[in-house]
């Protein structure tokens, strides 16, 4: 009951304070100019202040620090242990970096070197990849639990931690798309926090939840703010650092493997981009419109449309990792799931014909 109480009020007051602060830095933003300029590249046709993450870093902090407050003694110790600190301190670092790209567009190699930076000092607080553990019992055979040494440790948990900062960034790319987006992963992240006993994971997917949910009010087509990079950076640092987290504490029920499933999306389609770029001999860091939302809309789906197509990309991949990680559904429910999933690609099916015969540069 005491765990209930607590996850309403973190969910009331991070909806409240996001949803009421984003107007006033819409209004900032408005007033100082800081805004994103439409290009043939982005779907935006007209300007659109950019800073919208300053929004949700001042809605994170304040959360976490009303809930620490208001948390019964019962619950602070198992709660705001350790990791809430360096998930707070990495959290305004991140955004800092995004925030002040946003202002001075930072070269790709400074912003880049920023985020290894950050990571390792994140990475040195114990938040990294120990092992890596495939639960195989849903085949009748035994686990695989592949030991890490401190180097490899450091490196894999770093590149994740900098490549899901970045992988969020590239997802920020139409109205709605990445506050959604993580309002779903999110919500994952909860559930299987709150079964595995796992109290502070869970106290942070639901704050990003009611930061998302308030900021979505603004940010659905057609947006009138961004969340630019100071949150994109956020919200990547912080999917990143709490499946991390979890993968450390819970080794038989949380792994890697099924965080890496529920972040596939952007996972996967930052290395496509990437591996697009240099087959046609660009820079990694060079926009262009080989994103799977851009590549949606490329293929004939309005923005909305191309929106919910990802939404669902995301539940899909959302309701494996539950069902894999928990087994809390059984059978039927991931093959209505499934089904649902491939009544949508043949209902679309005309459109999806040409998904791969459409340029991705």
């Amino acid at each position: 009951m005491q765990l209930t109480i607590t996850i309403f009020f973190n969910l009331l007051i991070s909806f409240l304070i996001s949803f009421y602060s984003v107007p006033i830095i819409n209004k900032i933003g408005s007033f100082h100019s800081l805004l994103d300029e439409p290009n043939k590249r982005k779907q935006k046709l007209n300007p659109i202040v950019r800073i919208g993450g300053v929004s949700m870093i001042i809605t994170f902090i304040f959360t976490i620090f009303f809930t620490y407050i208001l948390t019964f003694s019962i619950f602070k110790e198992i709660i705001f242990n350790q990791y809430i600190f360096v998930l707070v301190v990495g959290s305004f670092l991140y955004f800092l970096v995004g925030f002040l790209d946003d202002l001075f567009t930072i070269s790709p190699l400074k912003r880049l070197f920023s985020q290894l930076l950050i990571a390792i000092w994140v990475v040195n607080q114990d938040i990294k990849i120990n092992n890596i553990y495939f639960d195989l019992s849903w085949l009748d055979l035994n686990p695989i639990n592949i030991e890490l040494n401190l180097f490899f440790s450091y490196i894999f948990s770093i590149l994740w931690i900098v490549g899901l900062v970045n992988a969020f960034n590239w997802l920020d790319g139409l109205d709605g798309l990445a506050a959604g987006s993580s309002i779903i992963l999110a919500i994952t992240l909860c559930i299987f926090s709150l079964i595995n006993g796992h109290y502070d994971i869970a106290i942070i997917g639901i704050t990003i939840i009611g930061i998302c949910i308030g900021f979505l009010f603004y940010n659905k087509y057609p947006s009138s703010i961004i969340m630019g990079d100071g949150g994109s950076n956020l919200l990547g640092f912080l999917f990143s650092a709490t499946t991390l987290i979890a993968t450390t504490s819970f080794i038989e029920n949380t792994n890697i493997i099924y965080s890496f499933l529920m972040l596939i999306i952007p996972i996967g389609d930052m290395f496509f981009v990437i591996l697009n770029r240099i087959k046609n001999g660009y820079s990694p860091f060079y926009p262009d419109r080989s994103h799977l939302h851009f590549r949606l809309i490329d293929i004939g789906f309005d923005h909305n449309e191309s929106v919910k197509q990802m939404y669902m990309f995301f539940i899909f991949t959302s309701l494996l990792t539950i069902f894999f990680q928990t087994k809390i559904f059984n059978l039927s429910f991931f093959i209505i799931s499934f089904l649902l999933f491939s009544l949508n690609l043949y209902k679309n099916r005309k459109k999806y014909s040409l998904f791969f015969k459409t340029k991705t540069n």
